[in-house]
């Protein structure tokens, strides 16, 4: 049986490097690698001012930030893994980044902290449509005073609608999932006395 098991995996790892090799040859005959179409926005100096017409040559594609709002547990992921997978969008995991952007747009380093806003989430992306998954962390960001100007500064700075997506999901399933994870039971799988 071990004699079986060795000769399983030799034909495995031959296949796995025949197939890099027959990738790698294709990829030199075609005379084309993996590569963006695009340069990638490259890093800046925080000191050296950005007029503000050129802050966004980059992104003039986007007509659309997105964020999520809404309650912990909500299956936000769910929601954003599916649009995320259309190729016009893309909808970054968790990056906070609404709070971000509201908790620099005032200082006096405001447009490097749009390039970091932009930069951190985003990654030079070509995409028409771009957002950020965290609801409830937006959701709470909402809350500060400044918030709504924040919104309108994002809108006038970028070019780009901003909106927001709330996510309804059954309290009685948000509460299952949070009683679920504070007692540390894995999937559905866990120990049958705990009552929900």
């Amino acid at each position: 049986m071990w004699r079986g098991s060795v000769t399983r995996y030799r034909g495995v790892l031959l296949g796995v490097i025949l197939g890099l090799g027959l990738a790698g040859l294709l990829v030199v005959l075609k005379d084309e690698g993996v590569h963006m179409k695009q340069q990638p926005i490259m890093s800046y100096n925080a000191d050296e001012p950005h007029p503000q017409n050129d802050l966004y040559k980059a992104y003039g594609h986007v007509n659309t930030i997105v964020f999520f709002i809404g309650y912990p547990r909500s299956r936000h992921s769910l929601l954003g893994s599916l649009l995320d997978a259309h190729p016009h969008m893309i909808v970054s995991d968790e990056t906070m980044a609404f709070g971000r952007w509201r908790s620099g747009y005032q200082n006096k380093w405001k447009n490097s902290a749009i390039y970091t806003y932009y930069d951190t989430m985003f990654r030079a992306s070509q995409r028409s449509v771009i957002g950020d998954k965290s609801g409830a962390f937006t959701a709470g960001a909402m809350l500060k005073d400044d918030a709504i100007d924040a919104i309108h500064f994002l809108q006038q700075a970028a070019g780009a609608k901003v909106k927001f997506v709330h996510v309804v999901r059954n309290p009685f399933d948000n509460i299952a999932t949070m009683v679920l994870e504070h007692r540390n039971v894995k999937g559905r799988s866990g120990a049958h006395e705990v009552k929900v």
